[in-house]
């Protein structure tokens, strides 16, 4: 079986911010802060944004959702419009002058990637696999899109502010706040929906993103605090760290989903985190679950799917135990789940289901194989 080497999205997030300051402060997506294009194959855009792309790759419709979250920091999801599975990217540095999106592997070793221009709200070049070579075109297009604003947020609290040694709590926030593309009543329920009405109704998301920061600054101190007054501890044990970071996966009518990747470190042998799916449902105007979507009695149905979907994924050969990747024999669907208009996805945080080195499992089954379950 092939080897499992996964690396969580959100720890990819992070090794590519730039060192805390005391306050970054938040960014309006719209305003042009632009970074040289002969650094990152990047000019005429933003330095934040959230954007929809629309064009083909060899021929084939795709959409693409992408998000910069400053300089050379992208992420997104793109789909081949006739397939309806996302596929995520992450920007990889490269010294070709280009924007090189690389598409998510398990193991960690995918060579597929997306290598090109982005310029004025086109984003051309070639996508490769290593051996194959395709052009690709693709140019913006929020037509019909949930309308969403990128704010970011990040800040560090020190036990003592004038210390540089001091023990430390690092919050960075990346929030995606709706503003339009829907009746206010959608919008109102989406925003709820992301902010789950804790410290009640946030009216903008930069109140919202400074909360997130304020609430993980105020809730370690006491450990800080602790920690700071043990001898030879490492600085690594006194700087703890908290990402909560929000990409699109899907945004056509009537579905929108975002996913919300969070990754913390309070102390201990490594940090934890995972990415939960939020699935809406426009036409409804509401959140999705698992019942709203499948008969009674589905779990058996999709359970089976979902194996077959697994032992392709992590290369497990039909005589063998799903126990040589699980903690278990079986998987079962969970509740951290969404859908597109051919797939449904099922996604299963580290330790849910599998040793923390295996990762986040993510297993996408086609609606057709599942076909007698839906509603």
């Amino acid at each position: 079986m092939q080897k499992l080497a996964p690396i969580l999205a959100l720890m990819a997030f992070a090794a590519c911010q730039p060192k805390p300051a005391k306050n970054t402060g938040t960014a309006d997506s719209t305003q042009v802060n632009e970074a040289a294009a002969d650094v990152h194959g990047i000019s005429g855009m933003p330095n934040r944004f959230y954007k929809q792309f629309k064009g083909t790759i060899a021929g084939q419709p795709v959409t693409l959702q992408l998000i910069r979250a400053g300089d050379n920091n992208i992420s997104g999801y793109y789909v081949y419009d006739k397939v309806g599975e996302p596929i995520r990217l992450y920007s990889q540095q490269d010294t070709s002058y280009s924007l090189v999106l690389l598409e998510e592997d398990f193991s960690g070793e995918s060579k597929k990637k997306l290598a090109g221009k982005l310029d004025n709200g086109a984003y051309t070049g070639n996508w490769t696999d290593g051996t194959k070579l395709y052009p690709f075109s693709l140019k913006e297009d929020n037509n019909g899109i949930i309308e969403l604003k990128l704010i970011v947020l990040e800040d560090t609290a020190r036990l003592r502010p004038s210390d540089p040694e001091s023990a430390s709590a690092t919050s960075l926030v990346q929030v995606l706040w709706p503003v339009g593309g829907a009746p206010e009543q959608t919008l109102q329920m989406i925003r709820d929906t992301i902010t789950k009405l804790e410290k009640g109704r946030f009216t903008d998301g930069e109140t919202y993103a400074k909360a997130i920061v304020g609430s993980f600054a105020a809730s370690s101190m006491e450990g800080l605090k602790e920690m700071d007054t043990i001898r030879d501890m490492g600085s690594a044990m006194k700087s703890w760290s908290s990402q909560q970071v929000t990409d699109v996966v899907w945004n056509k009518y009537p579905y929108l989903v975002l996913e919300n990747m969070y990754w913390e470190y309070t102390g201990g042998a490594h940090g934890n985190g995972g990415s939960m799916f939020t699935f809406f449902d426009l036409a409804k105007n509401k959140t999705l679950t698992p019942a709203d979507v499948f008969k009674p009695g589905y779990e058996a149905a999709v359970g089976k799917a979902l194996e077959k979907a697994l032992r392709k994924k992590y290369d497990i050969p039909a005589n063998e135990g799903l126990d040589n990747v699980l903690f278990g024999k079986t998987i079962a669907p969970n509740d951290n789940f969404y859908m597109t208009d051919k797939y449904v996805v099922f996604s299963y945080t580290p330790y849910e289901i599998a040793a923390y080195a295996v990762g986040q499992i993510t297993l996408a089954v086609p609606l057709s194989e599942i076909s007698t379950v839906l509603k």
